[in-house]
């Protein structure tokens, strides 16, 4: 905070010419560290816990073009009719560091490994734990073959047919095997700040 944060404060301005005398905000300063400090904590903080329960559960994670794209809605009320239960969510942008460890076990094995790292670590994801009788295969069902070309052939009604681009933008990333699954939910839940 500079120290002459008690002169510039809040600056407003007459912006609408048909309203004079109405203002609106234009520029904002704590008039304190105090005051910064407690303002910051408030907006960047997390207060709440997540909400992960960690057992019988999977992660999907909704990728960075799927959420610029706003399919993330149509995604999320997909998940809901097909009777999972969202029990943690979060909104996110995954360091490239977090998304190689995330992307570890595909290391060699996938020829996408790289370009799945760097598409998550492009841009905001909603990741999410969902919860439900037999979750990881009712969960790879709904989403459909990993390539959404080989998905609009198989399974034109998934959601990689329906919203995923190619094999690295494929709209969703989800757990594969049951045993996993609380692994992952852990590394965004609970590892990850």
């Amino acid at each position: 905070v500079p120290a002459n944060a008690s002169r510039w404060g809040r600056y407003t301005y007459s912006l609408d010419s048909a309203a004079p005398g109405k203002h609106t905000l234009l520029l904002y300063g704590a008039l304190s560290r105090e005051d910064a400090a407690t303002e910051l904590a408030f907006i960047f903080e997390r207060v709440y816990p997540y909400t992960g329960v960690f057992t019988h559960c999977a992660v999907c994670i909704i990728k960075p073009h799927a959420v610029a794209s706003n399919a993330a809605g149509e995604i999320i009320d997909a998940i809901l009719k097909a009777d999972l239960e969202i029990s943690a969510m979060r909104s996110m942008v995954v360091s490239t560091t977090d998304a190689a460890d995330y992307y570890a076990p595909y290391r060699g094995v996938c020829r996408e490994h790289e370009a799945w790292i760097s598409h998550l670590a492009s841009g905001q994801s909603i990741i999410m734990e969902l919860r439900g009788h037999d979750v990881v295969p009712r969960l790879r069902e709904l989403a459909g073959p990993y390539d959404p070309v080989v998905a609009r052939a198989l399974r034109p009604d998934s959601l990689r047919a329906r919203f995923g681009v190619d094999a690295v933008r494929n709209a969703l990333q989800v757990t594969d095997i049951d045993v996993d699954g609380p692994l992952e939910t852990k590394f965004f839940f609970h590892v990850l700040p």
